[in-house]
């Protein structure tokens, strides 16, 4: 089946053109444009054709596709004679003047929550022994806030007890990636903000918030809608059929897949992301994950094997200190990773999928489920 090539983590939703362009685009080619003269916001290229329309000092335009973790861009150019130069996720044109259209009634107002990006980011664990799997869920926070996401559509929940935690030689701090001696490394704690921390967090709490059910969550949960797009990153251990969180029962797969249809059947989104790290975690989507929902999931393993710690002694130094952990997990590091690079954001899923598995050889990444409407 074909992947969700528009479905990336952070992309706004793609609204309906006006119908005022009348450019004939170039793909895959963008202008060079130091000062381009407004960056408006745009859903997709259609959008930024009627924007440099409605301007007029445009005479040519650049759309940036919307990447891994970066919104989708405009960018309006007075000058149609610009050099340009190719590049993958682009796509621009000079501006020829529209035929007026015959005036029409007035569009409907768009729903509310129109083109949102929500994000829920859940570590399972907790103890310093699980080091990795809280620093892998900030790690996260840190890629979809830089991506455009904002703080008040990401929610956090991670038993948060390592940063703390007596063992950690660098207290209130957490690192994903070691560094040599005298490099300080980045603290991926820094700025990430827990939403539920604690004895709170729990199987049940997780299906609450992905579901909206604010009065049984008692604080922040998903708020999105029909037009919205959602990502949701689960990190910790797992079994056949289940996933681990620090209190209470597990989530079974039939419980989490009871809940993302029950996301569909509320139109909580428009399409939904779901990256999973854990043992057999393939168990959790393979054979019952509904395939007409529009959800694309991946997981760090299948349904019978293992996922991987990764930075684990002896390579878990940070700035010359061991912290006699692992640092992170190998299937999320490795898209996170890429994530933190210019390259990693301009790429679709699939083609992330794809220099994951053929190019970072070892890491496993599977791509369990992928339902579109």
């Amino acid at each position: 089946m074909k992947l969700l090539l528009a479905a990336t983590m952070v992309a706004s939703a793609a609204a309906a053109s006006a119908g005022t362009c009348a450019d004939t685009p170039t793909p895959h080619t963008k202008f060079d444009d130091a000062n381009p003269i407004d960056t408006p916001k745009a859903h997709d290229s259609d959008d930024c054709c009627s924007a440099c329309a409605e301007n007029s000092e445009c005479k040519a335009w650049t759309f940036e596709a919307a990447g891994l973790a970066r919104s989708a861009r405009c960018y309006l150019h007075s000058s149609d004679s610009l050099p340009t130069h190719s590049g993958g996720s682009f796509t621009c044109a000079t501006h020829s003047p529209a035929t007026p259209a015959p005036s029409s009634a007035p569009s409907p107002a768009a729903p509310p929550g129109e083109g949102q990006n929500w994000v829920v980011i859940a570590a399972g664990s907790k103890t310093y022994g699980n080091y990795r799997h809280q620093a892998d869920a900030c790690h996260a926070y840190q890629v979809v806030k830089a991506g455009g996401v904002p703080e008040s559509n990401i929610i956090l929940m991670m038993e948060d007890d390592v940063a703390n935690d007596q063992e950690n030689p660098f207290p209130g701090k957490l690192f994903n990636k070691p560094t040599a001696e005298g490099t300080p490394g980045v603290d991926v704690y820094d700025g990430c903000k827990v939403d539920y921390k604690g004895s709170v967090v729990t199987a049940q709490l997780f299906l609450d918030v992905i579901t909206g059910n604010a009065e049984k969550a008692g604080g922040k949960v998903l708020k999105s809608g029909p037009n919205d797009k959602v990502f949701i990153n689960f990190v910790d251990h797992g079994g056949a059929g289940i996933i681990e969180f620090p209190n209470g029962d597990f989530l079974h797969a039939k419980d989490l897949n009871d809940g993302l249809q029950t996301m569909h059947d509320n139109k909580m989104y428009k399409k939904l992301v779901f990256y999973m790290e854990a043992c057999e975690s393939g168990s959790m989507f393979q054979g019952l994950l509904p395939t007409d929902i529009n959800v694309f999931a991946t997981t760090a393993a299948n349904a019978e094997e293992s996922s991987w710690g990764t930075y684990c002694p002896p390579d878990d130094m940070v700035n010359g200190k061991s912290l006699n952990s692992c640092l992170g997990d190998l299937y999320s590091v490795n898209w996170m990773e890429d994530a933190d690079t210019q390259t990693g954001l301009d790429r679709t899923l699939e083609e992330q999928y794809e220099y994951i598995v053929k190019v970072r050889h070892g890491v496993f990444f599977q791509v369990v489920a992928c339902s579109s409407t």
